[in-house]
């Protein structure tokens, strides 16, 4: 099995499965910061990853997998492209499957905490809110994305569907917009 088949292995276990609206059809470099790269003319999609990540497997392996948890669940629908509002859920657990997956390939998680702290706060933040929902149930992911496989579109009423035992402020804290 490959890294690349790995960490999808890995993201369909905590995130259960993609939605499949895109047709994905590979990785990209460009001089551009890590995204989905949409193709709205054919309906695929892309991981796009920055020219650092060519040269860095560290690099490589982080943005891939945050990228990798985007495609489970594009922000732009297809076909009527609709997009939605990020949530901090939606940045946190892309953000908490690249560290977790990142330090278990290289062991070096409090490096990569102590970086994303000082360097992207807001991502930061996102993660531990993450964190604190995966620590309660380790299913939490898989069972909000059965009420609503689109994460941007999850609201406070799917929590308590999923039957998560969450208090409010970590629910609200969840569903603000990523800024």
């Amino acid at each position: 099995m490959s890294l690349e088949e790995k960490i999808f292995q890995d993201a369909n276990d905590l995130l259960g499965d993609p939605i499949k609206d895109w047709e994905f059809f590979g990785i990209e470099f460009n001089d551009d910061s890590p995204h989905l790269l949409y193709y709205p003319e054919e309906g695929k999609i892309a991981i796009s990853l920055s020219l650092e990540a060519k040269n860095n497997e560290v690099q490589y392996v982080f943005q891939l997998a945050h990228e990798l948890c985007h495609l489970f669940y594009p922000s732009i629908e297809f076909p009527s492209l609709k997009k939605s509002e990020m949530l901090v859920i939606n940045e946190g657990i892309s953000t908490y499957f690249s560290i977790k997956t990142t330090s278990s390939v290289y062991k070096n998680e409090e490096y990569l905490l102590k970086n994303l702290k000082n360097n992207s706060n807001n991502y930061y933040q996102a993660f531990k809110l993450v964190d604190q929902l995966i620590k309660i149930d380790l299913n939490s992911i898989k069972k909000l994305r059965l009420q609503q496989a689109r994460l941007n579109y999850l609201k406070k009423n799917d929590f308590q569907n999923a039957q998560l035992a969450l208090d409010s402020e970590l629910i609200d804290s969840l569903l603000k917009p990523f800024q």
